[in-house]
């Protein structure tokens, strides 16, 4: 994390490599340079941990250099040397009392414990609080030990007196050092009223949102997150999540102009997140999966913008393995196998423990033919056993290409095992069946797929043909009739059975 520093070249900033490892990259900027684990990822059933949004490093003085650079590693050495050169001067100054050589001692202690917790955890907001407290308290305890011994009553008069401590002399010399820090002190309290709190609602608002979002109501969730918007606009996390509740909406809608709409508000909602933070991945990836998803709909350009957006990611931070993932997949839908799979080449090294990577990687071999390479990485997502319930299928679809019908029929079965309501898995187990010369289980494979989808146009299709096959030819036309009312084009079907 030290020595690797990466910079974004796609926003050319110009910054030398010597600057950065001087001093640094900035405060609160290391989470979009190395994202590490921690309990609040974010997690998908089939992709395992997506997003790592730990803020520090898993060491304090790492983390220091990675934001604040040399400079900052010495600083904060230079911080902990005084605390010891402090605190072992209040030990061995002679007019120390025992008492104070004991609250020495313990500060010592706590700051030291506190410095060693800190080198093996991510501190959290209080732990830095309390360590700069007990700075504080080592701070002023000379002041309070402050003592000289000398007559009372000045030179030649007996008994012994206290010399006062310095804060006592002349209090009119302080009052312009006193006035200066309570205007400093107001300012600081003005700026806490005015940020801290907003922030502290909105993030109180986006929490009530997501509890809205779990129970289903998304307008009270919108509603909520417009709020936390609102409050904190330069937070980009509330306006992704507000494109996720729009999302939401758009998976429950049965209009396609709605699920247009709604595409659209989050793609906007997204981008402006992006433009909040340029940094954040997270941000990026959500951007680019909203205009994936208007390119799905039909919108032109969206495609390509999406994969221009995944690439920005994996140069952000070229170790991140959802990144490359993601991009691979895009290559898929936008009609690329050849470069998913380099995608996918980079992805898995990255994280080789992520079955769906392997799928979809089989995925991209299969499109152009390349059914071996698909096999084995399927083959190898099936190993991982991460309840990937498609793979068998596909694997089987592979298998059936190769002409190895046996086994494309042992994985459809097994496929249906599995998901015993997948239409399509008893309609491609209908097709080896029909392919093997076994037409009568390919009917009723094919029976089972109509009766798990009554709309699946080429059950239909398949059905009549392994009707023809049989000469129940009033059959055939029933199942291709049925066919053209759900759209087929019927001079296919005629190519189909009259080659």
């Amino acid at each position: 994390m030290v020595q690797h520093r990466p910079w974004f070249e796609f926003l050319d900033r110009h910054v030398p490599k010597s600057a950065v490892h001087v001093f640094g990259y900035g405060p609160e900027f290391f989470q979009y340079l190395f994202p590490l684990e921690q309990p609040d990822e974010i997690v998908d059933p089939q992709l395992t941990t997506i997003y790592r949004s730990a803020r520090n490093a898993h060491n304090k003085a790492v983390h220091r250099t990675v934001e604040l650079g040399m400079f900052g590693l010495a600083t904060y050495l230079f911080l902990l040397g005084a605390v010891l050169i402090t605190g072992f001067g209040l030990l061995l100054r002679g007019q120390s009392t025992p008492f104070h050589k004991l609250v020495a001692v313990g500060l010592l202690a706590s700051i030291g414990g506190r410095t060693v917790e800190q080198m093996v955890g991510v501190p959290n907001l209080s732990d830095v609080a309390l360590f700069w407290v007990l700075l504080a308290v080592l701070v002023v305890l000379p002041g309070l030990t402050y003592r000289r011994l000398q007559p009372r009553g000045g030179p030649g008069a007996g008994g012994i007196g206290i010399i006062p401590s310095p804060s006592r002399f002349a209090l009119g010399g302080t009052i312009p050092q006193m006035s200066l820090a309570v205007v400093l002190a107001a300012a600081v309290v003005a700026f806490t009223i005015v940020k801290n709190p907003n922030y502290a609602l909105a993030a109180n608002r986006e929490a009530t949102a997501t509890a809205s979002l779990e129970k289903g109501d998304l307008p009270r969730a919108i509603q909520q997150i417009d709020g936390a918007i609102v409050l904190a606009p330069d937070v980009g996390l509330y306006r992704v999540k507000r494109a996720n509740i729009l999302d939401r909406a758009r998976t429950l809608s049965a209009s396609q102009g709605a699920r247009w709409q709604l595409a659209q508000e989050a793609y906007l909602a997204n981008r402006h997140a992006v433009a909040a933070n340029p940094f954040d991945v997270y941000a990026r990836l959500n951007f680019a999966e909203s205009a994936l998803t208007l390119a799905g709909l039909g919108q032109v350009g969206s495609g390509e913008e999406a994969i221009e957006e995944y690439r920005r990611t994996t140069l952000m931070i070229p170790g991140y393995w959802l990144s490359h993932f993601l991009l691979g997949r895009a290559y898929i839908e936008m009609g690329r196998p050849g470069l998913a799979v380099e995608a996918f080449d980079v992805a898995i090294p990255l994280n080789p423990d992520v079955a769906l990577s392997y799928m979809q990687r089989g995925l991209a071999h299969a499109s152009p033919g390349e059914y071996q390479p698909a096999i084995d990485d399927y083959d190898e997502a099936i190993r991982l056993g991460h309840g990937l319930t498609s793979i068998y299928g596909l694997r089987g679809v592979a298998y059936f290409q190769q002409g190895r019908l046996m086994k494309a029929i042992v994985d459809y079965e097994e496929a249906i095992r599995i998901n015993p309501r997948l239409a399509s898995a008893y309609n491609n187990l209908g097709a080896a069946y029909h392919a093997s010369g076994q037409t009568e289980q390919a009917i009723e494979a094919y029976d089972d797929a109509i009766r798990m989808n009554p709309r699946f146009t080429q059950a239909y299709v398949n059905r009549s043909f392994a009707y023809t096959l049989l000469n129940k030819n009033e059959e055939a036309k029933r199942d291709a009739d049925r066919a053209v009312e759900l759209g087929f084009d019927i001079s296919a079907l005629e190519e189909e059975k009259n080659p």
